[in-house]
């Protein structure tokens, strides 16, 4: 008699806690302190921009956006860039749950490369994280030629594409003739 009742008490409390981890599964999204069974959160998007013809030094806003896919706050509370070329305009930022935030990242361009390519991780924080969310930026950039090559005529040049020369003294020789 004592053996079944041991036996009864034991799959009431099996069934006890099972119950309880289903709730609390159904109630958080997930267990406590474990992923949400490759549920993602949030998405940033896009991971990758490219942006074409822009010019060498000049500045440009990206935008990305974190879509939050959770039933709590998500915030991004910074960023980590491969260079000081590319910084955040308004970090920190909340999107509220199951909505989303634009992340504003103004981007420099190189003078003398005629490409841009670098990488930004965002720091995304959940109510029970803290993750990298990484993200790039490239871009084609026109490189400036050489200005002095392009100004510089050489005489015997103009002269055959017919082209007068704006040096006086070959004017003064061309009137004497």
């Amino acid at each position: 008699m004592k053996k079944q009742l041991l036996i009864s008490v034991l799959w009431c409390t099996l069934l006890a806690v099972f119950i309880a981890g289903c709730l609390c599964f159904w109630l958080t999204g997930g267990f406590p302190g474990l992923s949400g069974s490759g549920t993602k959160q949030y998405i940033i998007c896009p991971e990758q921009i490219h942006l074409e013809d822009r010019q060498p030094g000049s500045e440009e806003i990206v935008t990305f956006y974190l879509v939050n896919l959770s039933k709590k706050e998500i915030s991004v509370v910074g960023e980590d860039s491969s260079c000081s070329c590319a910084f955040s305009e308004n970090i920190p930022i909340t999107a509220p749950p199951k909505g989303t935030a634009e992340i504003k990242m103004r981007v420099r361009f190189p003078k003398n490369k005629p490409t841009y390519d670098q990488y930004v991780s965002f720091m995304v924080a959940g109510s029970k994280y803290l993750e990298m969310a990484p993200v790039r930026i490239t871009a084609s950039v026109a490189v400036p030629s050489d200005p002095a090559a392009e100004t510089e005529t050489d005489p015997q040049d103009a002269a055959i594409s017919g082209e007068e020369s704006s040096d006086e003294p070959v004017e003064q020789n061309r009137s004497e003739e």
